[in-house]
């Protein structure tokens, strides 16, 4: 039980981790807060860095991956959405920094297997 509520997200994740970690259960409850009180379900204004770190890679998948209602947007799109949305900037730079790297190496990966 999350902050005293059970709620559907908590018991999927218990189903498949029934040791998660408290800040776990926490952070996929209110990943979808935002740092000016306007996200959900509690309107949060600070985040926890777990919470915060799932929130940002959250918005970050959501925007890179194409959906029946909006095509997959660049990186450089991404980064410019990210830094408009209400999360700690300091989470949001190190995902996309993060982000960044990876993509570097899965590129690096591609180019050595002769697939690029």
């Amino acid at each position: 039980m999350v902050q005293g509520h059970p709620v559907e997200g908590e018991m999927i994740v218990r189903t498949g981790w029934p040791d998660a970690p408290v800040a776990l259960l926490n952070a996929v409850r209110h990943h979808h807060e935002r740092t000016d009180g306007c996200g959900y379900p509690d309107r949060l204004t600070e985040l926890p860095l777990l919470t915060a770190r799932v929130a940002v890679a959250d918005v970050y998948d959501a925007v890179r991956t194409a959906r029946s209602y909006q095509p997959a947007r660049s990186a450089v799109e991404a980064q410019a959405i990210l830094r408009k949305v209400a999360l700690p900037p300091h989470v949001v730079e190190a995902v996309l920094l993060a982000a960044e790297l990876l993509q570097d190496v899965w590129c690096e990966e591609q180019m050595d297997s002769g697939a690029a």
